[in-house]
């Protein structure tokens, strides 16, 4: 996911965030797994990831890919 996110945008200065749509078969509907990365260290470090439920607040139907 990290080297081909479905989307990706800047936070702050220095950290963006990942994310992918992924579908759960056992729940039958849609998640989103977010990752948050720290691009100004020397290796990227990823600060925060979990994934939510909450597609429609975070997705952005129309947004470009890197």
């Amino acid at each position: 996911m990290l080297r081909a996110p479905a989307q990706s945008e800047p936070q702050r200065l220095g950290r963006c965030v990942y994310q992918e749509r992924t579908w759960d078969a056992a729940a039958s509907k849609f998640y989103l797994l977010r990752v948050f990365v720290d691009m100004d260290r020397e290796s990227p470090e990823v600060v925060s990831a979990y994934r939510t439920s909450k597609v429609a607040k975070y997705w952005r139907p129309h947004a470009s890919h890197l």
